[in-house]
Formats: C-alpha cells, sequence, structure tokens
C-alpha cells in the first residue's frame, strides 16, 4: 500500500511539473519585419478613418502625377521660344502658344493644391485618431502589468515612451505617408514620359534614380538606429528625472541634489553626441543626393546636344522634358 501511494505521489509530482514546464516555457517568437510593423498601426483605424486613408492616398497619387506633367509644359515652353529664336514662329505665335501654356501652369497648379490639401488634411486627421487610440491601448496595457514591471525601472518612462513614440508614429502615418505616395506616384510618372518623348536619353539617364536610392538607403539606415538609440538615451533620463522628483525631499536632506544632475547631464551628453553624428550624416547625405542630382542634368544636357546635332532629337524642348 505505501509503494502504491508514493508510486501515485511521484506520478501526480510529474504531472504539476511538466504541466508548469508547459505553461512557463518560453514560445518562440517570430521577428516581426518593419513592413508588417508599420501596417499594423492601422489596426487601430475603424472603418470610417480607413475610408479617409483611401479617398487621401487617391490624392497624393493624382498629385504626384501631377508633379510629373510640370517638366513637359516646360519642354514645349522651350521649344516654343527656340522656334521664336530661329525665326520658325512669329510673335503673334509665341504669345499664343505662351499664354495656352500659361493656362496649364495655372490649372496644373489649382489642382495639385486641391489635391494636396486634401490628402494632407485628411492623413493628418486620421493620423491623430490611429495615434490617440494607439496610446489608450498603450497605457491600458501599460497599467494591466505586474509590479515586477515597475520595479525593474521602465515603468517610470510610460508618459514618455507614449509621447515620443506617439509623435513618431502619427508623423510616420500623416505627412510623411502622403509624401511617400506622391513621391512614388511622380517617379514612375516621370519615367512614362520620359520613355515615351525620348526613350534613348532616358535610358542613358537611368542611372540617376539607382545612385539616388543607394544614398537614401543607407542614410535612411544609419538616421534610423541613431534615432531609436537617441529615443532609448531620453527615455532613459525622463524616468531618471521623474524618479528624482519623486523623491526630492530625500535629495535635498542628503545633499545629492549636484551628483543627481551631473548624472543627469551625462543621459544628455549621450544623446547629444549621437546627434553630432546624426548631423554628420544629413551633411553627407545631403551633399551627395544633389551631387548626383546635378551631375545628371550635366549628363542630361550634354548628350541630348549630342543628340539634337545628330538629328535623334527633332525639338529642343525634349531635353529638358
Amino acid at each position: 500500500i505505501c509503494l502504491a501511494i508514493l508510486q501515485s505521489y511521484l506520478m501526480d509530482t510529474k504531472a504539476i511539473e511538466s504541466e508548469k514546464g508547459a505553461i512557463t516555457a518560453p514560445t518562440p517568437v517570430k521577428p516581426e519585419s518593419s513592413f508588417a510593423a508599420y501596417k499594423r498601426i492601422f489596426r487601430y483605424s475603424g472603418p470610417f478613418e480607413l475610408s479617409l486613408q483611401t479617398i487621401a492616398c487617391v490624392a497624393a497619387v493624382a498629385s504626384g502625377t501631377g508633379i510629373a506633367f510640370q517638366p513637359l509644359i516646360l519642354g514645349q515652353f522651350v521649344t516654343s521660344i527656340t522656334d521664336f529664336a530661329s525665326s520658325q514662329s512669329s510673335p503673334s505665335q509665341l504669345r499664343s502658344e505662351a499664354s495656352e501654356l500659361a493656362l496649364y501652369f495655372v490649372y496644373l497648379g489649382i489642382a495639385r493644391f486641391v489635391l494636396s490639401y486634401i490628402y494632407n488634411t485628411l492623413f493628418t486627421h486620421t493620423a491623430h485618431v490611429i495615434t490617440r487610440n494607439i496610446r489608450h491601448e498603450y497605457l491600458k496595457s501599460a497599467l494591466g502589468q505586474e509590479i515586477a514591471f515597475f520595479d525593474a525601472g521602465t515603468g517610470g518612462s510610460i508618459a514618455t515612451q507614449a509621447t515620443s513614440n506617439g509623435r513618431m508614429i502619427q508623423g510616420g502615418i500623416s505627412e510623411k505617408l502622403g509624401l511617400a505616395l506622391q513621391g512614388i506616384a511622380a517617379f514612375v510618372t516621370a519615367f512614362i514620359i520620359a520613355f515615351v518623348v525620348q526613350w534613348k536619353l532616358t535610358l542613358i539617364c537611368l542611372c540617376i534614380a539607382p545612385a539616388t536610392m543607394i544614398v537614401n538607403g543607407i542614410a535612411g539606415g544609419f538616421m534610423g538606429v541613431y534615432e531609436s538609440q537617441i529615443l532609448e538615451i531620453n527615455a532613459k533620463a525622463n524616468h531618471f528625472a521623474e524618479s528624482v522628483l519623486s523623491s526630492v525631499r530625500t535629495t535635498h536632506a542628503f545633499e545629492i541634489r549636484d551628483r543627481l544632475v551631473d548624472r543627469f547631464d551625462e543621459h544628455l551628453s549621450s544623446a547629444h553626441k549621437i546627434g553630432t553624428k546624426l548631423s554628420v550624416i544629413f551633411g553627407t547625405f545631403f551633399s551627395a543626393e544633389y551631387c548626383i542630382v546635378y551631375l545628371g542634368y550635366g549628363l542630361a544636357f550634354w548628350q541630348g546636344i549630342r543628340m539634337l546635332s545628330r538629328g535623334e532629337i527633332v525639338e529642343p524642348g525634349d531635353i529638358f522634358t
């Protein structure tokens, strides 16, 4: 009987330990990609916000398409002026063509003004609503944590994380999203127009786009890493300041104000050092980008004039287009 009771006790103990192991065993979490994390933000929007974002996306794409049509009108201007300078058109014909093309610019400007206002307004409104919902869920999740979570030193930075990360999310889904869609639409439409107008010159100048994207990708990677480090340092500094202010009587009693200020200044100095690196990256990025753009202009005009002299390009405005 004693052996049977002991065997039953051992079996129950093993069963309990296996259940505990199954409960406490950490489940492997698959790392989430950046695009999936960005797409997950829009789960906090309702049907009305999604409909507004759809309208804003269409307006941003239409506005970007209008940007690509500006060089086409400018090329026609150059052709009209060149024809008049070479005595191929009369003054009245030049005035008529210039008035017509100027009206095209006016219509294009009005259309882009309306479209830009629409997508900026809608994206800003929906970003505010989504960020508010995310902050509510973040605060609800933080308040539902165990006491050990706040003892670990991360609880004091809840307000900082909600404010800083919320501001970054709001900027990433409002005007930046609209500018990204507008830029992509302008990029695709410009290439279509360029290939239709003069495909050979477009192929020659095609090297500008990959070089610019490589520079943007490298600079964006460095800036993302440094900005995340600055955000983490600021969160630690704010948590330290909150803990000091919550025990300000103890601070005054032991006369440790100067030492605490020095420790807080260390956090600020660390953020400043990383910010200095960001300044160098910004300077290198913008100088390299504009260098590539102006080198592309030089290549386009050099090859365009040679093709114009050989008769491969009929109108001078095609080079500007």
